[in-house]
């Protein structure tokens, strides 16, 4: 694991714009002593509350923990948690100038319950409607203004509606012209909206998934250069030797990916 450390200790010089659906994360923790007489459930006494980063907010924060210079795009409420976001975010040093407050969408907000060390409940408040077209408007704007000064795209896809495909359009246009690589970690089943992207990440769960999408897109004619310099990168490659490895899973109508 010595090439994973060197690539670590190398995250304070880089700078990564992620674009992404903010969340918060909260959690009441409490104990249970009875049942309610309305209905077969616990009645949670809350003790305690706690909230953290979540969604592409919480890969904000995993990205700073390890160095990393980060700048943010996307979404919040104007509610009270959406302001709880912001802070957060400005508190660990990240740029936050690409932030947008709509009035008419909800922050994104998972409510987990745990009572006795146990996960008994979550509660999830959010949307997943697409952005309004204004809001597509200024968030372009972001994009055109921070693509340049990145090293790094990280587009982190939860499908609560800010990752579009005419946003997805918009950041591989911006990126290609300032010759930026753009990884994305998708969600969903709809893959086809991520060609044209570097890199993308995804789970072994998905990975079949992802495989076969992205040969229907294919098919039998000649891929464009976006298919052909599409990377996947995913824990089911369990043969990874070294750096080099790491980009060498691709499909072409003549060769499946090597590593999986």
């Amino acid at each position: 694991m010595g090439f994973m450390n060197t690539y670590i200790t190398k995250f304070n010089k880089c700078k990564i714009l992620v674009v992404g659906d903010l969340m918060i994360d909260e959690y009441l923790w409490g104990d249970v002593d009875r049942i309610s007489p309305e209905a077969p459930v616990q009645v949670v006494s809350v003790k305690n509350e706690n909230y953290t980063l979540g969604g592409s907010g919480n890969v904000v924060n995993n990205l700073v923990e390890l160095g990393a210079k980060v700048s943010v795009i996307g979404i919040t409420g104007t509610d009270r948690h959406g302001n709880l976001l912001l802070k957060k975010l400005n508190e660990i040093g990240v740029d936050t100038t690409g932030v947008i407050h709509d009035p008419d969408r909800p922050t994104t907000r998972k409510t987990r319950i745990i009572a006795a060390n146990q996960h008994v409940l979550r509660i999830d408040r959010e949307t997943k409607r697409k952005i309004s077209a204004k809001t597509f408007e200024l968030l372009a704007g972001f994009i055109e203004k921070k693509v340049s000064s990145a090293d790094l795209v990280l587009i982190s896809d939860y499908g609560k509606g800010l990752i579009t495909n005419s946003l997805l359009s918009k950041l591989i246009e911006s990126a290609e012209k300032h010759k930026k690589i753009t990884i994305a970690d998708p969600k969903g089943l709809d893959f086809s909206k991520y060609s044209g992207v570097s890199r993308v990440v995804s789970s072994s769960s998905l990975m079949p998934v992802f495989l076969a999408t992205f040969i229907h897109i294919s098919g039998t004619r000649t891929p464009s250069r976006s298919e052909q310099t599409i990377y996947i990168f995913s824990p089911i490659c369990s043969q990874l030797q070294s750096p080099e490895d790491v980009a060498c899973l691709y499909y072409s109508p003549q060769r499946y990916p090597e590593h999986c």
